[in-house]
């Protein structure tokens, strides 16, 4: 098998495209990471204008709405606040630092709405809280910092009330959506050997795991369809993975990354996050059944791109970060048109094309693909047990490295002719200029363990 140059570009397959025009919301984040913006159904925004580089050093909590622009909330006597999700009445939860001391790092959750201010939700008997999601009954879910997190739920009338994890162990669970239906889903620390599963939870039927592997669910609509990301056995791959359960409990994956919202009519959006790098390997996506997962292109490529999309409503509009390559990130709304000539953003299919299947995601149709099943994209070369830390470059014919490893030692009789034809593998990367000496010496390492 030839050992060719790397791929550094993913082919976009164009279909019928989707537009949206893009509204600046005026609201701003240093080195942004996906989630943190909101929208509800009359297309008010929440999100966290932040003032220094620093994460909290003065951050605070805002509203956008369309008529009046952006309003800076107060906080619960500190000198910062994060909102992170609004209901269709209006009421806005975060949490925020509730003293200016120098001294004091407590933070707590709050719920704010215009006729009421701030609450403060409290604690569980811990230095912070903070509030993740309400439903328009005003049920609100949030994590307390006790241990390595206990999630709760919240009421005006009865305050926090914690529930335990996936073991009964009160600690280790965060709680991060709610549906009109009381159902709570997030993830819970602890259970079996990839550490974290994803859960849904009430109070009639307890808790549920989601998945066996590492896993997080994210965001729940009314009809129990629940997103998140996974990675670890579910796949056999290492980067993390958009997922939809459906509502009877099925996984599926729509693609790399993380999926952050889903709105009634089963629409997800969110980040991919591949991490070879490329154009259109980072950055927001809309993901539709029978559709796909399509990318959110600017048509002014100048611009910048859209990073992450984090919220989607009911009439289809997606609020997410643009990157213009600076540090600063700025939030946006996108609001679909059917007027192709104003639009400022069409999608493109990226997973599935269903004339060019791919079935690893690594951006080479399986037509295409010599290795259309390629083992650990984007992870590092592992043989057997041992990772030898050493980047699994992936090559243009869509084989990687440990591709090319598993072949000879399905073509070799004895543990020593698999090292022997690791040896001279790694020394002809080595004079391609792929892997460093040292690089080459983990590899083999590992090789000769494999017995």
């Amino acid at each position: 098998m030839a050992i060719t140059s790397i791929i550094f570009a993913l082919s976009i397959q164009s279909g019928g495209a989707a537009g949206f025009t893009l509204t600046d919301l005026g609201i701003t984040q240093y080195q942004y990471y996906g989630g943190g913006l909101d929208i509800n159904n009359s297309g008010v925004v929440v999100g966290t204008q932040a003032y220094e580089p620093q994460f909290n050093l003065g951050d605070r909590a805002v509203v956008w709405t369309p008529g009046g622009g952006v309003e800076e909330l107060p906080t619960l006597g500190g000198e910062w606040s994060i909102s992170l999700g609004i209901n269709d009445v209006g009421q806005v939860v975060g949490y925020s630092q509730v003293s200016q001391s120098s001294t004091s790092d407590a933070y707590h959750g709050f719920v704010w709405s215009s006729t009421e201010g701030m609450i403060d939700v409290g604690t569980l008997g811990s230095r912070g809280s903070r509030v993740e999601d309400i439903n328009n009954s005003g049920l609100a879910v949030g994590t307390d910092q006790l241990g390595t997190g206990r999630a709760f739920t919240w009421t005006e009338s009865d305050g926090p009330t914690g529930f335990d994890g996936l073991l009964g162990d009160p600690n280790g669970a965060r709680a991060f959506a709610v549906n009109e239906a009381g159902q709570v889903v997030g993830s819970s620390d602890g259970v079996g050997a990839y550490g974290q599963h994803a859960f849904v939870w009430s109070e009639a039927n307890g808790i549920t795991d989601l998945s066996s592997a590492y896993s997080e669910a994210l965001d729940i609509n009314n009809a129990g369809m629940i997103v998140g990301r996974s990675n670890g056995s579910n796949f056999g791959r290492s980067q993390p993975e958009a997922v939809v359960w459906n509502p009877s409990g099925t996984m599926t994956a729509i693609g790399p990354g993380f999926a952050y919202g889903v709105n009634e009519t089963g629409q997800v959006v969110g980040k991919r996050n591949v991490s070879r790098p490329g154009p259109n390997l980072i950055g927001g996506f809309l993901w539709e059944e029978g559709i796909g997962l399509q990318h959110l292109r600017l048509l002014d490529a100048s611009a910048g791109f859209i990073y992450s999309v984090d919220a989607i409503n009911d009439s289809g509009q997606m609020v997410g970060w643009l990157s213009t390559g600076s540090i600063l990130h700025t939030a946006v709304l996108l609001t679909p048109t059917s007027d192709a000539a104003n639009a400022d953003v069409i999608t493109s299919l990226l997973w599935p094309d269903p004339d060019n299947p791919d079935s690893d995601w690594d951006g080479i149709p399986d037509d295409e693909d010599a290795c259309p099943d390629s083992i650990g994209v984007d992870g590092t070369v592992i043989i057997g047990e041992c990772d030898s830390g050493v980047e699994n470059v992936l090559f243009e014919d869509g084989c990687t490295m440990a591709d090319l490893i598993q072949e000879i030692s399905d073509l070799s009789a004895t543990t020593k002719e698999f090292v022997a034809g690791t040896r001279d593998l790694t020394k002809a990367w080595k004079k391609q200029g792929l892997i460093s000496g040292k690089e080459a010496s983990r590899i083999n390492r590992c090789a000769r363990q494999s017995s």
